[in-house]
């Protein structure tokens, strides 16, 4: 739940400073946030 959370910050904030895109790297053995992320419509 609060990776949701700071994920929607760290968006907001790139959008403030007119970020061509925000990145971040996921282990694919944690098989939670995996799918948090995908929610998000990130590509994994």
């Amino acid at each position: 739940m609060h990776g949701n959370v700071i994920l929607k910050f760290l968006a907001q904030l790139a959008l403030d400073h007119h970020c061509a895109r925000l990145e971040w790297m996921v282990l694919v053995w944690n098989n939670n946030n995996v799918a948090c992320y995908r929610k998000t419509g990130a590509k994994i």
